[in-house]
């Protein structure tokens, strides 16, 4: 009997709909993902990775689980697409000289489906590799990177090496992570006359191209910024030939300042702007400019600020940034040419700066190589353009301390936590939210251009500040 005061319409869309529940119901449930010719081999570059592939069927993605002989507890790799199961399923992190059984996940709508233990056993580090030695308590979460000899190392907080890769002429002065999860280094070509460029290491260890600078320009080794539009800020070295003589050097002197280019994805620059159309020779302290050749500005880090790249150079004691829409100077700090009233300093602010990094905040965090001789020290200022304001909020130090008077990076950590290296001083250390070191490499590693914190093998660059 019809249901009171219900349309024969929707009688006749219940009727249908059960019609079609109905017919669901007989249809078999998925089935459950199939794996076949599962393998696991070692990766071509580096011992402590490895690459399991697998053919599967009826799943959307697959993840491999791996456990070192007599350990209770399973690793686990992200998960990747199934379709790139044949490919590989990357396995990172793994101890040398050590045995493993692995085990390929797939998951699919039928439910999930595992295959057999995989032996694996890695072979030993290079011989040439450091023994790193860490200590604290209270690290960040993660691993750490830099540049050690011909190779890029990441170490773990206990210190052991967990990836590592070795570049035929080394990686340069940089190794660093990336936000599209590559590596960068810009290490010397291969071939001598060549124009250097900068190359990414996936985390498997294939070498892609990256970018070099254009109009002939020799990028410059110590830092880039790459663009969620795969566009590249690149420092550039220029030289041209000018006559210093009425500045106390040689009529034919080869001045070497530093270029700014924005390099699109396609090859296009986007941007182009020169010291030599902004700052003056008369910046660099006379007994550093009456040579055949002239190192004036030395750009060593750059970073981005809203409408605006920040530029570091090292030779003027300065930082100073840029307007990218319309490619002048806004400010300066620090230098003959500062634009702020400096608050919480006395004399000048720093000297021979490296790794200068702006927040959305405006608070400028770098590293002080010789602001105070024999003291190198990390140092945060708080910038009020508008006011002309400079003031430093914060600056950490060692005791006993260490000059690092070449090279030396900073990277801001969650927690107000700070990553720094010292450069030539040899040291690499995570100070606390208190400013005093929570952990560090113990001894010196020598000269230590870059360290920088990663949260994963895998994707390096994701998920931190540089």
């Amino acid at each position: 009997m019809p249901r009171p005061g219900v349309p024969d319409r929707l009688r006749t869309g219940w009727a249908v709909a059960a019609l079609l529940a109905g017919a669901c119901a007989t249809e078999p449930p998925p089935a459950p993902p199939q794996m076949s010719g599962a393998t696991v081999a070692p990766l071509p570059s580096n011992v402590l990775g490895a690459v399991a592939r697998v053919t599967v069927t009826g799943a959307d993605s697959v993840r491999a689980r791996f456990r070192r002989e007599g350990e209770a507890v399973d690793e686990v790799t992200p998960a990747v697409p199934a379709v790139a199961a044949t490919e590989g399923i990357l396995l990172l992190g793994l101890h040398s000289e050590a045995a493993y059984a692995v085990r390929v996940e797939a998951f699919g709508p039928g439910g999930r489906a595992e295959g057999a233990a995989l032996p694996r056993v890695t072979g030993a580090l290079p011989a040439v590799l450091p023994v790193i030695r860490t200590v604290g308590t209270d690290p960040s979460p993660g691993y750490v990177a830099f540049a050690s000899g011909m190779y890029g190392l990441v170490i773990d907080n206990g210190g052991r090496i967990v990836w590592y890769h070795r570049f035929p002429n080394g990686p340069g002065l940089n190794f660093m992570p990336l936000p599209n999860g590559r590596w960068a280094a810009r290490p010397a070509p291969a071939v001598s006359g060549q124009a250097p460029r900068w190359v990414q290491v996936d985390p498997d260890g294939r070498v892609l191209d990256a970018v070099g600078c254009a109009d002939g320009f020799i990028a410059r080794p110590h830092d880039l910024v790459r663009e969620a539009d795969g566009s590249w800020w690149l420092l550039c070295d220029e030289v041209r030939t000018l006559d210093l003589s009425p500045h106390g050097g040689r009529p034919d002197a080869r001045v070497t300042g530093t270029a700014i280019q924005h390099i699109g994805a396609d090859g296009t620059v986007r941007f182009r702007g020169s010291a030599f159309d902004h700052l003056d020779i008369t910046e660099l302290p006379a007994a550093q400019r009456n040579g055949e050749t002239v190192n004036w500005t030395h750009g060593n880090a750059l970073t981005r600020d809203g409408g605006g790249i920040l530029v570091s150079f090292r030779n003027l004691d300065q930082v100073v940034r840029i307007d990218t829409g319309t490619g002048q100077v806004t400010w300066r700090l620090g230098g003959t040419g500062n634009s702020f009233m400096i608050e919480g300093v006395e004399g000048r602010p720093f000297a021979g700066q490296h790794g200068v990094r702006i927040d959305a905040a405006g608070r400028l965090l770098l590293f002080d190589n010789v602001g105070k001789a024999g003291d190198s020290r990390v140092e945060r200022y708080v910038l009020d353009p508008a006011r002309g304001v400079a003031r430093l909020e914060a600056s950490w130090g060692l005791a006993p301390s260490v000059e690092g008077t070449l090279a030396g990076s900073v990277q801001e950590l969650p927690g107000g936590r700070v990553l720094a290296a010292f450069g030539s001083g040899g040291r690499v250390v995570e100070f606390g939210p208190d400013g005093q070191p929570a952990w560090w490499i113990e001894g010196s590693l020598g000269f230590v251009f870059r360290a920088q914190r990663v949260l994963s093998l895998y994707a390096p660059g994701v998920g931190l500040a540089r």
